[in-house]
């Protein structure tokens, strides 16, 4: 130790200990709380006992080093940070797999997303957590080779309990229904079990974000379309109660029921170039959930074959006007006549997250449920989330309920009246159905055929978004000409290089 150490005292110079292959380093004594107290705990010396860091298996003495903390390393070891190098991640083999066609049914709270269908710049919807879940399992390959299709297009803040998607994904087993294998595939020759499928609703939940879950999946042919083989589609809105007459909305709502022409019971989509307007409604119902009280839940239910963009809102705001004695019940009929109403009043439709895509029927698909034990955590996970929210829903009515007792002066002077409970004045306050439709103030109000119309101006819109499209398609029809002509007078000066090639 002193040929080591030389003339400096030992107390000064840090060093590393090893023992039984652990690392202890000993306090510096200018680290030390008496240190510390008189101000010398910056300075430090660094040093190394470079007979001790040889005595330790496996480390070089002339490459041994201390860190900044005194800790000693070796420099050429292979554990070095330096030189610590992430392995590249194995690249997935498709081919040992077949193809299997499905549809999957997804539940999802949608009040945080911007969607469900992936958007541009926009990469918190529902849509790109489902694909980015489908990639992690190596499911697919990628979106553009796996036929992907959708039944609803819900919108921002709209959740759903039975959205359904179809699509291409890999499987464990050779033949089946909706399997199918590609050129290149080499299924038969993989090893392991080739009877059993995947499980894809427990793998797809274990990388899915809380609020969205798959509650089943079913095999389809590979022709099946999730849009366009669906038979019907279920929505509910769910709502207070408050002061509304649900007698006047429940007839109200049977003037939809039918096909008729929804253009002012709807946003028009220019990009989609829509232009038909008739739906069919299918049932129309209004039920009321509890107690009879103005804070009891009601909820509307509709069917219908197809919907229109924001059809459902725009007719639930409708009938909330006329529940509220705003407008009459034959106001419905008025904007169901195009040729009465050809433009649709300006008027806003109704809030978005009480919306609820329910259900979605199709003819022949016989959903794969989980299995007991996992269906089990699903209900679980379910009643967590039900707990979190109705845990602030009695919290809010418990502070509802103390304000509404709160003493307060009878009169409007304040100083002479007498005081009493908010709830003994006799005054009833119900506007819970007010935040419903944004913007709203029942004061405000103006009768919807007294407002200016926007069908004429969405129409001409519509018309030029499809002229654009004609003018396109003929630029292309006329690129394509060209370039034939080109590819033809190619050939042609070929042919004739050829032919006097072979003369010569």
């Amino acid at each position: 130790m002193d040929k080591l150490i030389g003339t400096r005292p030992l107390a000064v110079i840090p060093f590393t200990l090893y023992v039984a292959g652990n690392v202890v380093t000993p306090p510096h004594p200018f680290n030390s709380p008496r240190a510390r107290l008189s101000g010398r705990s910056n300075f430090r010396f660094r040093g190394v006992v470079v007979g001790m860091a040889s005595s330790v298996e496996g480390s070089n003495p002339e490459t041994a080093k201390c860190d900044e903390k005194g800790t000693l390393k070796d420099a050429a070891s292979p554990n070095s940070s330096k030189e610590k190098q992430s392995k590249p991640r194995r690249t997935f083999d498709f081919t040992r797999y077949n193809q299997r066609h499905i549809a999957v049914k997804i539940a999802y709270l949608g009040w945080k997303y911007h969607g469900f269908v992936s958007q541009e710049n926009i990469q918190d919807t529902v849509e790109e957590h489902l694909f980015s879940a489908l990639t992690k399992l190596c499911f697919i390959k990628d979106r553009s080779s796996c036929h992907y299709s959708r039944c609803g297009r819900t919108d921002k803040g709209v959740s759903a309990l039975g959205q359904v998607i179809a699509l291409s994904v890999r499987s464990n087993l050779l033949e089946g229904p909706g399997v199918f294998s590609t050129e290149e595939s080499r299924a038969k020759d993989r090893p392991g079990d080739k009877t059993t499928e995947l499980n894809y609703v427990y793998l797809l939940n274990r990388v899915l974000p809380e609020d969205i879950r798959v509650l089943a999946w079913c095999p389809v042919n590979p022709q099946f379309n999730a849009r366009f083989d669906c038979l019907c589609r279920t929505y509910k809105y769910f709502f207070p109660r408050g002061s509304l007459n649900i007698d006047i909305m429940r007839s109200a709502a049977q003037k939809f029921v039918g096909e008729h022409d929804f253009r002012n019971f709807c946003k028009i989509d220019v990009s989609a170039g829509v232009t038909n307007f008739r739906r069919r409604i299918l049932s129309f119902q209004i039920d009321c959930l509890g107690d009879d009280n103005p804070y009891q839940v009601c909820v509307m239910t509709v069917t219908g074959q197809a919907f229109l963009w924001h059809q459902v809102r725009c007719m639930t705001a409708i009938l909330l006007y006329i529940s509220q004695g705003l407008e009459q019940p034959e106001v419905i009929d008025y904007m169901l006549n195009a040729s009465l109403c050809p433009g649709r009043p300006q008027y806003t439709m109704a809030s978005e997250y009480p919306l609820l895509l329910y259900d979605c029927l199709f003819e022949e698909v016989k959903w794969i449920n989980q299995t007991s034990g996992d269906h089990k955590h699903l209900i679980e996970h379910f009643q967590s989330l039900w707990s979190s929210f109705r845990i602030r829903t009695a919290v809010l009515g418990t502070m509802l309920q103390q304000v509404t007792r709160q003493l307060v002066s009878e009169g409007s002077s304040g100083s002479d009246d007498r005081i009493v409970p908010w709830c003994h004045i006799g005054y009833d306050v119900n506007c819970q159905t007010e935040t419903l439709i944004p913007g709203f103030r029942r004061e405000n109000h103006r009768p919807l055929l007294a407002r200016p119309t926007a069908g004429l101006q969405d129409e001409s819109k519509v018309v030029h978004y499809l002229k654009l499209c004609v003018t396109y398609l003929d630029t292309v029809e006329e690129r394509l000409a060209k370039k034939r002509r080109v590819d033809n007078s190619r050939k042609e000066s070929s042919t004739g290089q050829t032919s006097e090639n072979q003369q010569t």
